[in-house]
């Protein structure tokens, strides 16, 4: 934590630390399997914006100074956002624009740091560790808005022994339901909109007959969870990284 010079700065989400914990281990495990020099900070640990969530861009643009800010004051080469579709936008694609300057890191997700170190071979695993049938969920903010898309594939595809898709797929992918805002509203008419519009997709999920539903977004993981529970699908929502660590060699 708060190592100086690190290679890479690994920013999670406030939510991964109360209800997604798994995704933060899973992502160390794989760090020190391949050898990844990396750090956390413990002045700031909060990748997600959801000054960019609710539209209030005044909000949004100090909170992506703040996670900027972690990677330049600790002098790192990468700034790497957990599974959250919202933050690596942020990241990614507005806050240099937002702060009206240049910084001296490039940001990644960390799908797209796994999917290199897997085609260098550093990170080895085993798809026999994993033999359920899988699915994978592409995240609106990340895949549609943020082209993540073919990377959870290729990881999806080297630590499971049986990956399937759903149809449609990609950036043609259906929304979970929480897209919107709608993931963190709890009226009850509301809840109903969403897992209405929901149905969709767990119809997508079931077709697959995939016991194992993974996707990169704590949003997307509630929402999912709920239809799950709602439809009746029986599946266990799980982070992308938490199967990779799962298959480590």
């Amino acid at each position: 934590v708060d190592r100086q010079g690190a290679q890479v700065l690994f920013m999670p989400t406030p939510l991964q630390l109360m209800k997604y914990v798994g995704v933060i281990v899973a992502t160390a495990k794989v760090f020190r399997a391949a050898g990844v020099d990396w750090t956390l900070s413990s002045n700031h640990f909060d990748a997600s914006n959801f000054g960019l969530f609710i539209g209030d861009d005044a909000a949004a643009r100090t909170m992506a100074g703040r996670v900027m800010g972690e990677a330049e004051r600790l002098g790192v080469k990468t700034l790497v956002i957990t599974e959250c579709g919202h933050a690596y936008r942020v990241a990614k694609l507005f806050a240099s624009g937002w702060l009206q300057r240049k910084f001296p890191f490039a940001v990644k997700s960390v799908l797209e740091v796994a999917a290199d170190l897997a085609r260098s071979g550093r990170l080895r695993l085993r798809p026999e560790a994993n033999r359920e049938p899988v699915t994978y969920h592409d995240p609106c903010q990340l895949a549609r808005n943020g082209g993540v898309i073919e990377e959870p594939r290729l990881l999806l595809g080297a630590a499971c022994a049986d990956f399937r898709e759903m149809t449609p797929n990609r950036s043609a992918n259906w929304c979970c339901g929480g897209g919107g805002g709608l993931a963190a509203v709890t009226e009850p008419e509301l809840v109903e909109v969403r897992v209405r519009s929901g149905r969709v997709k767990a119809d997508q999920v079931r077709a697959t007959g995939a016991t194992l539903l993974a996707t990169a977004c704590d949003n997307c993981k509630l929402t999912l969870e709920g239809l799950s529970e709602r439809h009746g699908l029986g599946v266990q929502v799980v982070g992308v990284m938490e199967l990779l660590a799962r298959a480590l060699a």
